[in-house]
């Protein structure tokens, strides 16, 4: 049985604007948590541990967005050598 031909340069685009949308949202984000960061100057100790919980949360995020940004830009580059190699 032969495989589907798949037309990856579609899907490579439509998984960039995917994730453009996604890092204009955790863009317009980091402007709410700097906000609530620059609101709690003097915030009681509870109030305190909160943002710092919301600070470390927010680094992981954007932590891991920066690694599957790089993972999709490598897988990207697999997917096009391989077209290329196919193509030949």
């Amino acid at each position: 049985m032969q495989q589907p031909e798949y037309n990856y340069s579609v899907v490579s685009d439509v998984s960039g604007r995917v994730f453009q949308l996604f890092q204009q949202e955790l863009s317009s984000r980091q402007v709410m948590v700097e906000a609530i960061r620059g609101s709690v100057d003097n915030a009681d100790s509870e109030v305190s541990s909160q943002i710092e919980a919301l600070n470390k949360a927010w680094q992981e995020v954007t932590r891991l967005s920066e690694l599957r940004d790089s993972r999709l830009q490598e897988a990207l580059v697999l997917v096009s050598t391989w077209q290329a190699s196919k193509h030949n």
